[in-house]
This record gives C-alpha cells, structure tokens and sequence, in this order.
C-alpha cells in the first residue's frame, strides 16, 4: 500500500487492500510440438526405475494429454501401451517357469534356470534400451515399433501429417 501524501487525512482507497494478482492458468504441455510429447510418452516409461509402478502409467497418462493437441501421437501411444503390455506379459510368463520351476523340479534344472535368468535379463535390457530409441526416432518425427512387441492395441492409421512427413523422407 501506498503511504497517504498527508498522514492525518486518510481516504478510503488508502484503506482498501490492493487487488489479488490474476488467475494462474496452467497449460500442460502448451507450447511443445508433436515431437517433444512423442519423445517424453516414450521417456516416461522409464520413471518406473525411480518410482515403482509409474513407468506403466506415465506413458499412457502423456500419451492421453497430448493426443487432444496432437493427433499424431496417437501411433506413438499405441507403440508405447504394446510394449509396455507385452513386456509384462513376457515378464510374467517367465517368472511364473521359474517358480515352476523351483517348486516342482529338482536341482537338475539349473540349466534351465539359468536360461530363464538369462531371458529375464533380456528383458530388463530391453526395458530400457527400446524406449530411448523409440524417443530419439521420435524425434526425427519417424514411427518405431518397438522390438518382441505384441500388437494388443491395434495401431490406426497415420494421420495425413504423419503421410507428408513419410512421403519427404521418401523423396530425400
């Protein structure tokens, strides 16, 4: 508030608080272009080294926000749910050999289970190396699909900016 010019004389626009500051309006992802949401919708399955869980929601909560803004990244999505589902789904299946393993074979099935550790640590790789090329291609605009995936999401068909885009790197 401004000090009154004469101390004894007080008006009432002295007394009145000041206005609030307008409004906060958020706007998640405003300003990115296609290739930055696609880019993070492949990143952010690898949140789930950091926090237990969300690497199998965050790509498809981004890959929800943004394909309202951008259309294209509905192939992206897709992409990213596929692996993400297939990944479990091998995860699982292997899991559950080795705990059949354990349980109702001897110890002559070391071999077999080394294969199984072996095939889970595939995996793993696979886990982290696959959405850091699906971002990088991502970013160049190009479509991957990621390695071992399943297709339980049918993927649609490319938007006519995904056509043109495809269509001048085949004249390149």
């Amino acid at each position: 508030m401004d000090k009154p010019a004469n101390p004894e004389r007080l008006t009432i626009s002295d007394l009145t608080p000041p206005r609030a500051a307008p409004p906060l309006v958020v706007s998640i992802g405003g300003g990115l272009s296609p290739e930055s949401w696609a880019m993070g919708l492949h990143l952010s399955a690898l949140l789930g080294y950091v926090i237990p869980g969300v690497g199998f929601i965050a790509p498809v909560v981004v890959w929800q926000l943004g394909r309202v803004r951008h259309p294209e990244l509905e192939s992206h999505g897709r992409a990213a749910a596929n692996w993400i589902l297939s990944l479990l789904l091998y995860t699982g299946a292997v899991g559950v050999l080795f705990v059949l393993l354990a349980v109702f074979a001897g110890p002559s099935t070391i071999y077999a289970m080394l294969v199984l550790w072996a095939l889970m640590g595939v995996l793993m790789i696979l886990a982290v190396v696959s959405p850091i090329v699906a971002a990088i291609k991502a970013a160049r605009g190009e479509r991957w699909r990621y390695p071992l995936a399943l297709r339980l999401l049918k993927e649609s068909e490319p938007t006519a900016l995904e056509q043109g885009s495809s269509e001048e790197s085949a004249q390149a």
